[in-house]
């Protein structure tokens, strides 16, 4: 199937995002993209299109579009949505007899994952868990729980730059997405289901404790990050299902 120049722009722009080659307040200058990406102005206007509608990029009226920035709520929303859908895929998955052939691949390169991440290949390990969820997602066979996973995971990955993973996280990680895929190829559906609900849950809790300890000045993509009421994991670490309480109780609108 051949890509669009639109696609192509908006998947190299969308992993500049995510990767912090774009950093939240980036000005994006359709000239410059254009440049970098060599091609023509068309595409990179209809990817940043895309883009805003994926709520990683922002408009701004008069002016050149902006890498969003997101806020703690925000953050602790998005976390509550995976958790519904996510596991809820690993359910399907689990339940689904052609999810083998998906996953069993996947599943031996995660067997392996401990070793990457000591020799120091956290994005290649970051890369693996991405794909993992991707085919997890693929096996349970539902087109609006893959399309609606698809725009969190892109603000998902941009969290995880701001997050500063541990390599002990990172190996627990990998104990959890290992108990994923082994109940998914075992056709257990609850065990499925629970597994996904404790690593995101596990994730979250990480998330915002690093959020909680680092220093303001390493904050400030994340609006509302030095007010303590919104950047106090108690309320709401123990279970994203939650709801955030802070100064206002809301994400400052797009």
């Amino acid at each position: 199937m051949k890509v669009s120049r639109t696609q192509q722009a908006y998947h190299a722009i969308r992993q500049m995002i995510v990767d912090w080659e774009l950093p939240p307040g980036a000005v994006l200058s359709e000239h410059q993209l254009a440049q970098r990406l060599k091609i023509s102005r068309t595409p990179i206007r209809e990817a940043m299109f895309i883009l805003a509608h994926d709520g990683l990029v922002r408009n701004v009226p008069g002016e050149s579009a902006v890498v969003a920035e997101f806020s703690m709520p925000e953050i602790i929303e998005s976390y509550q949505m995976r958790l519904a859908l996510e596991s809820y895929a690993a359910r399907l998955a689990a339940g689904n007899q052609r999810a083998r052939e998906l996953l069993v691949g996947v599943y031996e390169e995660m067997r392996h994952a401990r070793a990457m991440i000591d020799r120091g290949e956290v994005q290649a390990y970051h890369r693996l868990s991405e794909r993992a969820d991707s085919l997890i997602a693929a096996a349970a066979e539902n087109r609006y729980i893959a399309e609606g996973l698809r725009t969190l995971w892109g603000h998902v990955g941009r969290i995880r730059r701001i997050a500063d993973i541990r390599e002990a996280r990172l190996h627990e990680s990998v104990a959890e997405h290992l108990a994923i895929l082994k109940a998914i190829l075992a056709s257990q559906e609850e065990r499925a289901e629970q597994a996904s609900r404790a690593h995101l849950t596990a994730s979250l809790n990480h998330v915002l404790r690093q959020l909680a300890g680092a220093q303001d000045g390493d904050l400030g993509a994340v609006r509302g990050a030095k007010r303590p009421k919104e950047s106090r994991p108690a309320r709401s670490s123990a279970d994203p299902g939650s709801r955030p309480r802070g100064r206002g109780g809301a994400a400052t609108p797009r």
